[in-house]
């Protein structure tokens, strides 16, 4: 095969879409393009449906330590299971289940086990 000539180009892939990080021991799932204001959630099950987390939401903090992005969220909550603490608690900004918005709130969130 000959070489390339000097006017062709070349394309390079274009880099995979963001997509979404599963928390299945939390029944959350994450963008991972994060926000200005936190991780967006996009989908809850389980313990977090059940703690009043809804999509749309924004986590901003989990116990404390400021989440960047949703390989943060991942490794603080990988950090709480291993230590075997029972509750992740989340710092949530957006509205509730029943349309509410009541500013950011923290959310104790149980461990599915």
């Amino acid at each position: 095969m000959p070489p390339a000539a000097l006017d062709d180009t070349v394309t390079p892939p274009a880099p995979p879409v963001p997509g979404n990080l599963s928390l299945t021991g939390l029944g959350l799932s994450v963008s991972l393009k994060p926000t200005n204001g936190g991780i967006p959630v996009v989908a809850v099950s389980g313990p977090s449906a059940t703690a009043g987390i809804v999509a749309g939401d924004l986590i901003e903090q989990v116990s404390g330590q400021i989440v960047a992005s949703a390989a943060d969220l991942q490794k603080q909550v990988q950090e709480l299971a291993t230590a075997q603490v029972p509750v992740a608690v989340l710092l949530v900004s957006g509205d509730t289940a029943n349309g509410a918005n009541p500013g950011p709130r923290w959310v104790p969130v149980a461990f599915k086990r």
